[in-house]
Order: C-alpha cells, then sequence, then structure tokens
C-alpha cells in the first residue's frame, strides 16, 4: 500500500499503538523493524521523487475500489507481482513490484532507449531487453528484500 500511494504523491499516515504501559507490542515492533530495512533498501525510489506521468500499471489499476461506508472508496485490492508502481528522480524511473515475481517481469508503460537497469539493494546484474511491448526484466536469482522489490531504470 505505501507503494502505491507514494506512486500518488500521497502520505501514508501510520498509527503506532502503546499498550498502557507506554510500550509497543512485539508485532508492532516487527512492523517497524521491516519497515527500516525496507527502507535502507529502496529509499532513494521514494525520497526526493515525483510520481511520473502513469502511477502504474497491472491489474489492480483496472479494478474498481470499494466504496466505504462513509461514501470514500477503500483500497480492498490485492496486489499481484503483475502490478508495478512508478516514481521519478531526474533521469532514473523507479518501477516497485508490488508482489515478489517469480518470472520475468514486463513493464509495459517503459519505452524509449534505457541506459540501465539495476535492483536496489543488490549488485546483481540485471538481464533486460527492449521490445515493443516494453521492458522485460529478467528474473533476477535473489531479493534483498521481502516485500515489493524496485528497479531503478536510467533512461
Amino acid at each position: 500500500m505505501l507503494a502505491d500511494i507514494i506512486s500518488k504523491n500521497g502520505n501514508l499516515l501510520i498509527n503506532v499503538v502503546q499498550t498502557p504501559e507506554g510500550d509497543l507490542e512485539p508485532d508492532v515492533l516487527q512492523i517497524l523493524a521491516n519497515l527500516k530495512i525496507w527502507f535502507q533498501i529502496n529509499g532513494d525510489a521514494v525520497y526526493a521523487t515525483r510520481p511520473w506521468s502513469i502511477y502504474g500499471e497491472g491489474p489492480s489499476t483496472i479494478k474498481k475500489q470499494a466504496k466505504n461506508r462513509f461514501g470514500g472508496l477503500k483500497d480492498v485490492r490485492s496486489y499481484t507481482a503483475e502490478d508495478i508502481r512508478y516514481t521519478v528522480k531526474n533521469d532514473t524511473l523507479n518501477a516497485f513490484v508490488m508482489e515478489i515475481p517469480n518470472k520475468d517481469i514486463l513493464l509495459s508503460q517503459v519505452k524509449g532507449k534505457i541506459k540501465s537497469v539495476r535492483l536496489l539493494g543488490s549488485n546483481e546484474k540485471i538481464i533486460y531487453d527492449e521490445g515493443k511491448d516494453g521492458l522485460k526484466i529478467k528474473l533476477p536469482a535473489k531479493f534483498p528484500c521481502n516485500d515489493v522489490p524496485v528497479f531503478q531504470i536510467v533512461k
């Protein structure tokens, strides 16, 4: 959900609930620890970025959001590895893959001459192909985190 909100130039408020004694529950501490690790790896795709010309692509961009009881919208979509969200900083496009993929990744909205592609948090050389259907990224051997990997694409 965080990457989806970032791609739309939004803000996410995270409510951290304390016990009556002022402590944090173990599950809350684990969530915060996971966020810290993710931001250490992928923070460059978040900080000082702007939304790209489109916020994303994939099945979740087509589904309609459900209305909540107050008339607004609620985000009840489930994301897949085909759901991509984008941010941009200077000449670098960041592609957030909303689930860890198990096959090659197709970014159908990314077209034009690409200088390089890298996976944030990884030193692995990323193999990619620019085709008429978009940018196809070969599945890396390993992902640096368990949630929402980010590819940086330099045009």
